[in-house]
């Protein structure tokens, strides 16, 4: 079979989190997170995960202390109440290293023609070179594709922990809301000069791959 896919993983986005479903092979973003940049990046959406609000509660554990936590961090895995068992479910795209996450997506790339659409998580703090290897070690693993994003490496992320609104003040806040009103008006990409182009309910360049939404 040449030039052709009888198998594929669909991504989803926002369609996936509005409706509280898997979004293709990724491991949750995180327990408790925010979304932007949703219709023209005039919205957003606040997420908890609704499973894990069952178990604490059936737990006695469903406290505000430490539901603040999760909400803030995104993660329990260095919360010490929390029981063993119930870190091992819910484990987190940054609880897991970059090299797990590559792995996974291997592992379902041997069932799979098309490339699969997963994003390689990496910290903060992640060096070239921990990218670097990231790369070889998926070309190693026979990915079709890899994807990799170092975490707050973008001004506007898509995807963010509670934490960062701490970090925002209000007047940056109204900044960037003035700033993304402005960019939604523009016909031209301001980085290749090309006409910007309506999808997935955000304007974004076809030649350079810019877009409003992640500008």
């Amino acid at each position: 079979m040449r030039n052709a896919a009888l198998t594929n993983v669909a991504p989803t986005g926002s369609i996936s989190m509005m409706f509280d479903v898997a979004s293709g092979v990724e491991p949750a973003f995180a327990l408790a997170y925010h979304k932007k940049g949703i219709l023209n990046g005039r919205y957003s959406l606040q997420y908890f995960n609704k499973y894990l609000e069952v178990e604490l509660k059936e737990r006695g554990l469903f406290k505000p202390a430490t539901v603040d936590h999760i909400v803030e961090k995104g993660t329990l895995q260095d919360l010490k109440e929390i029981p063993a068992d119930v870190k091992r479910v819910y484990v987190t795209s940054m609880d897991i290293s970059a090299e797990d996450h590559i792995r996974m997506q291997a592992a379902f790339q041997k069932h799979t023609d098309n490339s699969i659409s997963k994003t390689i998580n990496f910290p903060n703090t992640a060096t070239k070179e921990d990218m670097l290897r990231g790369y070889i070690l998926a070309w190693q693993l026979k990915c079709k594709g890899c994807t990799v994003y170092r975490d707050k490496s973008r001004e506007f992320q898509i995807l963010n922990l509670n934490e960062s609104k701490k970090q925002t003040s209000k007047a940056d806040g109204q900044a960037v809301s003035m700033r993304a009103e402005t960019m939604l008006e523009a016909k031209k990409c301001p980085a290749c000069g090309e006409e910007l182009q309506m999808k997935e309910g955000c304007k974004s360049c076809p030649a350079c791959g810019w877009g409003v939404c992640e500008a």
